[in-house]
Formats: structure tokens, C-alpha cells, sequence
């Protein structure tokens, strides 16, 4: 399907905590926009403005924030879909689009773990990409939360010096649980020393992050993780402590250097600067 600029899309989940994040990132986007946006049955119908805060109503438009909820069976237009839909939904709802001819973003862990869907971080491996074919649908998965920014710190390591085993203490933030996961008060004064299915996201996908492609697949780099996740009593932004053994031995200012110089794919609107700060503390 050709992509036109800028390219409508369609968000999926677009009144959850994880959808007006993307509602967010696309307000006012040079290369996107919103065209389509569906949710769960109780709000098909419904105005977006009515569902969303009135600051990113007003950040959005009167084009996007005017926009009816969807159901998610409905026959979308875009050629790009960003899904913010829960893991039991997407895997019902995302391969159905891919095969009516839809890029699909996922946000999901549904399928991540899939070798031949690529699974991706744009400052890290925007090669995967070439797994989808060219002018068909496809599936494209993002990591979880925590495991975002401990790849991005463990990639230049990787390349530079290779990776022989990680040990991660993940502290994540009450948001990061979405609606349904613990309140702020149950988490005052309090740690929840384990997430559920946590600990195996973190140990499976940097891996898949890191790999190379072969035979139309990812091969995941060669490395163990292990991993203790916990939720602490903090709102937004997730902490991960990494202990890391090299393939081959570095100093201090090696391993500042390689991080320092790690360069982010040019040219992305939306990019900060380099994608690592390292401190000098």
C-alpha cells in the first residue's frame, strides 16, 4: 500500500493512558495525520474531544479532537495503525488489519516474541523493518517499558564490546501499570518486589532488539539476562539498574566513549538530541 505524506493514521485505544500518549506525539506531527481513532464498544460513537482531556483536545484540533470513536472491527482507511490495544486484543485485532493491507505499530507484547515480526527501537535497529514486504501489510511490535531504555544503553556496549551476560533491577512507576495496576496509595511508603510477566519481557526481548536478521527472521544476540522486576512508589519514568559482563575487557572512559558516541537514526522530527546522557558523577 503507498504511503502518502503526510500519512493518515488510525490509533487504536485511542482514550486509554497509552493511546492519548500517541495522541499526544502525533499532535501537530510533520509526517502523520490523525485520521481514523477507535475504542472499546462503550465509546464507538462518542466525539474524541468528549473522552480526552480538554488540554490535549486542544493540542490535537478541531480536525482530530471532532473525530467519532470507531469499533475496532470497522473497515479503516489509513494505511498506518498505531495500536494501543491490551495484549488479548491485539492479538485478535492486529494480525486481521496486517492482512487487510495495514502497517500496524503494536504497543502490545503480543507478539513480540515472533522471530519473523520485527521488534524495534528506530536508534537502534531500524533494519528489522526490512522484514516487512514491500507494499504489504505488516505487524511492527515496540519492547516493554523498561526494556526501551536499558537497550538503548546496551547496544553501543554490544557492538563495541560485546555482551556476555546482563543482570537488571527494573524500579517502575505506578503509571507504568496502566489502569487496573496498583493506586498510588497502596503503593505508598511501599515496593512491590515482583511484576507478573514482567521479568520474562526483560529477559527476552533485548536480545531480539540486538540480533541480526537471517532467512527472513531475528536471530537474537547471544547473551543472558537476568532480571528482577519491581514497582516503586513513583508516577511517571521507569529506573533500571544493569550489571553487564563484556565479551572483552574496557575502561572506564572505553565504555564513556562508545556510549557517548552512540548516534540516533538523523532526520526524526521528534528525536531529543543523542539518545544517552552519561553523567559524569
Amino acid at each position: 500500500m503507498p504511503i502518502p505524506a503526510p500519512t493518515p493514521v488510525a490509533v487504536l485505544g485511542a482514550t486509554g493512558l497509552v493511546g492519548r500518549r500517541i495522541l499526544e506525539r502525533l499532535a501537530r506531527h510533520p509526517w502523520f495525520r490523525i485520521q481514523e481513532v477507535a475504542a472499546s464498544e462503550r465509546s464507538v460513537g462518542r466525539r474524541l474531544e468528549d473522552l480526552i482531556p480538554s488540554e490535549l483536545a486542544e493540542r490535537l484540533g478541531p480536525d482530530a479532537s471532532d473525530l467519532r470513536l470507531q469499533p475496532m472491527a470497522a473497515g479503516f482507511r489509513s494505511p498506518l495503525v498505531l495500536s494501543a490495544l491490551p495484549s488479548a486484543a491485539a492479538r485478535e485485532v492486529e494480525p486481521r488489519l496486517a492482512d487487510a493491507g495495514h502497517r500496524v505499530v503494536s504497543n502490545a507484547s503480543a507478539f513480540r516474541a515472533d522471530p519473523a515480526i520485527p521488534l524495534v527501537i528506530p536508534e537502534i535497529n531500524p533494519d528489522h523493518l526490512e522484514l516487512l514486504s514491500a507494499g504489504e501489510g505488516g505487524i511492527v511490535t515496540n519492547p516493554n517499558c523498561a526494556v526501551a531504555p536499558m537497550a538503548l544503553a546496551l547496544a553501543p556496549l554490544h557492538r563495541t564490546f560485546g555482551l556476555r551476560s546482563v543482570v537488571a533491577t527494573t524500579f517502575q512507576a505506578v503509571s507504568g501499570a496502566g489502569r487496573g495496576g496498583p493506586t498510588v496509595l497502596e503503593l505508598s511508603d511501599n515496593v512491590f518486589p515482583s511484576i507478573p510477566g514482567e521479568e520474562e519481557k526483560v529477559e527476552r526481548e533485548p536480545q531480539k532488539l540486538l540480533g541480526t536478521l537471517r532467512d527472513g527472521q531475528v536471530v537474537p544476540a547471544d547473551f543472558a539476562v537476568s532480571a528482577t522486576t519491581t514497582r516503586v512508589p513513583v508516577l511517571h519514568g521507569h529506573m533500571v539498574d544493569l550489571s553487564v559482563a563484556l565479551e572483552r575487557r574496557a575502561s572506564v572512559d572505553q565504555i564513556r566513549s562508545a556510549m557517548e558516541e552512540f548516534a540516533a537514526t538523523p532526520g526524526l522530527p521528534s528525536l531529543p538530541g543523542p539518545p544517552l546522557f552519561v553523567s559524569r558523577d
